[in-house]
């Protein structure tokens, strides 16, 4: 009968695991916002003055993610 033997683990497994695994939320977090919320769509809309329960509910997204992607495309917290 075989014997296992676990490779020793490098120094920092977990922490460079978790890294990665943040990279890959922030990647999908960004192709999500692209998805619902278009960046030249979402600077129309946000330009037009609207609440952000408004901008919000243009993009059916929740009003915290619409929050978000202001701060994100136009550097504001809310129109």
């Amino acid at each position: 009968m075989p014997i296992h033997i676990n490779p020793p683990i490098e120094p920092n497994y977990e922490l460079k695991q978790k890294k990665e695994l943040e990279a890959m939320e922030k990647e999908a977090n960004e192709i999500a916002f692209e998805l619902l919320m278009p960046e030249a769509e979402f600077k129309r809309v946000w330009k037009m003055g609207l609440s952000i329960e408004e901008v919000a509910k243009r993009f059916g997204v929740p009003e915290s993610v619409a929050t978000v992607r202001g701060m994100q495309v136009m550097g504001e917290f809310m129109p």
